[in-house]
């Protein structure tokens, strides 16, 4: 037992114990350790140090089944959500691009909404990408898996650099203030134009998504990069920024922001 007073002894055991709890490579249970040090020293009384070695005996046979039934009750592999979940993101901002490509047509299509959803989305796409990554770790089965969870975050850090150009295509079609709105300034021929290259741009998502099974397994994207994006660059070169009494400023800004997403997609596609 203790030579000091019992008050001192729990205080000076809460207070190690609070000291070592800051420590964070004890993980999530560090808050624990102050706890277990009063409760053997309350609980033990006269015979603290018999009850605290018994106390170490349960805790190191408890930590031993846990790592037995991790060993043997393997936990699953989340890599297939985050492969879908990635997927699932890039055929909402192609879906988005059509619908731009329709309101251009003059429907009455709404691409606002898939926008914002799309936008939304980011986060549960991202939260899919991390648990996937942390199933992983000490995980008996990632070491038979091919899955390379890695070209996920890659795949994730692109998505929201394109949700983003994406987001500022909406803002060249909507217009506001000063600036003009392709949906109302440019004219039937100008929009008709802008409509190809966005459809054009959406069969390159469509085409990453196929090729994208998830963890940087190849999969078919149905035709060659020089096959889908010839069909963008000549779409782009069909824009005549000033011409006709069109707008300069959003055709400019179309063609940069679509440039920067076709880039981006093929170097996905081509680092697949």
């Amino acid at each position: 037992m203790s030579p000091a007073p019992p008050w001192v002894a729990v205080a000076l055991a809460v207070g190690f114990g609070t000291i070592l709890a800051g420590h964070g490579g004890l993980g999530a249970g560090r808050d624990y350790v102050p706890i277990a040090a009063m409760f053997v020293l309350i609980v033990g009384g006269r015979n603290a140090d018999g009850f605290s070695i018994g106390y170490l005996a349960q805790m190191g046979v408890g930590v031993a089944l846990g790592i037995a039934v991790n060993l043997l009750i393997v936990p699953p592999l989340r890599e297939n959500a985050a492969a879908e979940a990635v997927s699932a993101q890039q055929r909402r901002l192609a879906g988005v691009l059509r619908s731009m490509a329709e309101a251009l047509d003059g429907d009455e299509a709404d691409w606002e909404a898939p926008l914002a959803d799309a936008q939304r989305r980011t986060d549960e796409v991202a939260e899919a990408v991390r648990d996937a990554r942390d199933t992983r770790r000490a995980n008996p089965r990632a070491r038979f898996s091919r899955y390379d969870v890695d070209q996920d975050v890659d795949d994730l850090r692109v998505l929201g650099r394109l949700s983003r150009h994406i987001g500022g295509l909406g803002d060249v079609l909507r217009g506001g203030g000063d600036e003009p709105s392709l949906l109302t300034d440019a004219s039937p021929g100008a929009r008709a134009r802008v409509a190809e290259v966005l459809r054009a741009t959406a069969d390159l998502f469509d085409a990453w998504c196929r090729s994208h099974t998830g963890g940087g397994r190849a999969g078919d994207p149905g035709r060659g990069r020089d096959e889908l994006l010839d069909p963008i660059r000549e779409a782009l070169d069909a824009l005549r920024p000033g011409e006709g009494g069109d707008p300069f400023e959003p055709l400019v800004a179309v063609r940069y922001i679509v440039r920067s997403i076709a880039e981006d997609v093929d170097e996905r596609m081509r680092d697949a």
